[in-house]
């Protein structure tokens, strides 16, 4: 057994009325319900509906009009219909006497007590509301009011200030257009929420806000990708790819490029008047070496000739073919990095070649002071001091910055290749 239960005094708000020609009488009522069953939980499906209007309550009182709907859809208990579309009212139907409202469900017994029509449909014989209604637009039923929601399932645009607006909701002004969001709440207050579905594509957008030319052309955008590669971001674009700018969810912003690697990675030029460092003490390049499980920072590396553009450890005093320290001994890290991807000027291990850096030296051609200079010794990837000056020529790393007085250890290096 099913129950219906509405009130037209509480939906009152959602009845529509089309004015006839003359403006004498409405001809047509929009008219929602909610539909439950014996227990009232709302119902899902098709019915038959049949409505009737009388001049009371009574039961015994004949109909002064009506009509049946067949497989009106129920979605959620909420069903809407429009009296009058396939019956015509009367034109003195609502004559301002009592009207009452009956309606039956798939021929079962009619719903008991029947609803009184309030002042709604005489209401609208006001001249205001005949003109509003019988406009350019005509009558609309499209609109539903459910308790505190008012919504419409039709798909279609909204246009304020505009006549065709171009997606579903359009705000247009003569000089300005203005949205505002305004909340008294202390938490979270005027949140402007965009929402997307994850599709499980390489790029979800979830969200954007565009700017657009005149003719609609994209000018910028601000958005957010939910990116299936390595992390999600947050673009902020121009017309061109190339003016993309992004910040991942883990701190990296990216320049030029969608996938940043590092704090902050540019693809471009970048020019300023003064750069400061403050992460590391030494300019550094990186290069490919042939065993690089046999190296560690601090170690003394020279070109390999077996190998062109890479690098090998250092294993014989005075070599001529010395090119770098490795960097990131004793906790100093480069401070500045170079290299080309995808060249020959690209590499796996940071080689410091000019700067401070920590070096293991050897104490083998005695003891190290500062201002010694520094060349390779016998032992593999160490440094010595210069006691032949005529043999350390093109084969010296720089000048050392703290002492060695015996045995092998790390000393300080102010690196200069010559």
């Amino acid at each position: 057994m099913k129950r219906l239960m509405i009130s037209l005094g509480l939906l009152a708000p959602a009845l529509i009325l089309a004015i006839s020609a003359a403006g004498a009488a409405p001809n047509l009522v929009n008219y929602q319900g909610v539909l439950t069953d014996a227990d009232g939980i709302p119902i899902s499906g098709t019915v038959d509906l049949e409505f009737a209007i009388y001049a009371d309550s009574s039961q015994a009182s004949p109909d002064l009009w009506n009509e049946e709907h067949a497989d009106v859809a129920i979605e959620n208990g909420l069903f809407n219909v429009i009296l009058g579309s396939d019956t015509s009212f009367p034109q003195d139907l609502f004559d301002g006497n009592e009207r009452w409202l009956g309606v039956i469900v798939d021929g079962e017994p009619e719903i008991l007590p029947r609803m009184r029509f309030t002042s709604v449909p005489w209401a609208l014989h006001s001249a205001v509301a005949d003109t509003a209604l019988s406009g350019a637009g005509g009558a609309d039923s499209d609109w539903i009011i459910a308790d505190n929601d008012m919504y419409s399932g039709v798909s279609g645009n909204i246009g304020i200030g505009t006549t065709s607006p171009a997606r579903q909701l359009e705000i247009r002004g003569d000089t300005r257009a203005y949205v505002r969001l305004t909340s008294t709440a202390t938490y979270n207050p005027s949140t402007l929420e965009l929402k997307g579905v994850v599709t499980g594509g390489t790029h979800d957008m979830l969200g954007a806000i565009n700017f657009l030319y005149q003719n609609d052309g994209l000018r910028s955008a601000i958005g957010y990708y939910e990116y299936s590669g390595p992390y999600p971001y947050f673009y902020l674009r121009f017309a061109t790819a190339d003016g993309l700018m992004v910040l991942t969810d883990d701190g990296n912003v990216g320049i030029g490029m969608a996938d940043p690697r590092e704090k902050l990675d540019v693809y471009g030029t970048i020019q300023g008047h003064i750069l400061k460092l403050t992460g590391g003490a030494d300019l550094a390049e990186p290069f490919d070496i042939g065993d690089p499980t046999s190296v560690e920072p601090g170690m003394v590396l020279t070109i390999d000739p077996a190998n062109p553009g890479e690098l090998k450890l250092s294993d014989r005093a005075y070599d001529r073919c010395v090119a770098g320290i490795i960097s990131g001994a004793g906790g100093i890290r480069s401070g500045l990095l170079m290299g080309q991807k995808e060249s020959p000027a690209d590499g796996e291990c940071p080689v410091a070649l000019s700067g401070r850096v920590y070096c293991w030296a050897t104490a083998a051609n005695g003891p190290i002071v500062p201002g010694d200079l520094l060349t390779t010794a016998d032992l593999p990837g160490h440094a010595m001091k210069v006691t032949d000056h005529a043999r350390a020529v093109g084969a010296m790393i720089g000048k050392a910055m703290t002492s060695l007085p015996e045995g092998r250890g790390l000393v300080l290096v102010l690196v200069s290749l010559q």
